[in-house]
């Protein structure tokens, strides 16, 4: 019985952490494509209209794939 609840904890951290991973592709794919399409920084707002998100939450992501090293986002300069 204890495995069993091991490989519930197990799929559940996975389906927890699968709209995260998504997300962060999403994310970095249109980064790309706006990189690609405007030749320099991306604008928060460029970002949140592509995606359809509220530019606060482009700004969270951000800085978070900030931390994890995989953009470079300056606030008021955008991400690169």
């Amino acid at each position: 019985m204890a495995h069993t609840r091991t490989s519930s904890k197990a799929n559940l951290s996975a389906r927890s952490s699968a709209p995260a991973t998504e997300a962060v592709d999403d994310y970095a794919k249109a980064i790309y494509a706006l990189q690609h399409q405007e030749g320099s920084a991306v604008s928060t707002s460029a970002l949140s209209e592509r995606l359809g998100v509220a530019p606060s939450s482009v700004t969270a992501m951000l800085k978070r794939l900030d931390e994890l090293r995989l953009v470079r986002y300056e606030p008021y300069h955008g991400v690169t």
